[in-house]
């Protein structure tokens, strides 16, 4: 086993040094979540120096979404507890050097009894995300993307 372990060859381009670190909002906040949680979370992470320790993600659990989808079927944030959107919000993780993520059930309803995902495009998440954006379908499927808008 030593032998064969020798002769596996590991890229050196600085990728994947540490596994994905971040923090979900769940086990700490449950659905008691708001635009205000996620920016001290955000903040907690570069002041305490977790993001220098290899932090990059605040992802969003569930409960950010509003009880009933919009006119274009488009899963949107709570008004009251996001009430600058997600796309802000997104703006300020990226300025911290942070990435922000959000849930979404894969059936009818999350399990807190808000809008799933089941029959609708990851792509139909709220319309005021952050421009550059991934996300894969149920089963990993396919992978969808959406550019970064080109601003002048």
């Amino acid at each position: 086993l030593l032998l064969l372990a020798a002769g596996i060859l590991a890229l050196d381009n600085g990728q994947g040094l540490t596994p994905p670190l971040g923090f979900s909002t769940w086990n700490r906040f449950g659905c008691d979540i708001s635009e205000e949680i996620i920016c001290k979370t955000a903040d907690a992470i570069v002041n305490l120096g977790l993001k220098d320790a290899g932090y990059r993600y605040i992802n969003i659990d569930d409960c950010w979404m509003a009880d009933q989808r919009n006119e274009r079927a488009e899963m949107v944030p709570d008004p009251v507890r996001f009430s600058n959107g997600i796309k802000k919000l997104a703006d300020y993780c990226h300025q911290k050097g942070l990435k922000l993520g959000i849930y979404s059930s894969a059936g009818y309803r999350t399990c807190e009894r808000f809008p799933g995902s089941l029959h609708y495009d990851c792509l139909l998440y709220t319309s005021d995300a952050a421009d550059d954006m991934q996300c894969v379908d149920l089963g990993g499927r396919r992978i969808i993307k959406k550019k970064k808008k080109t601003h002048k």
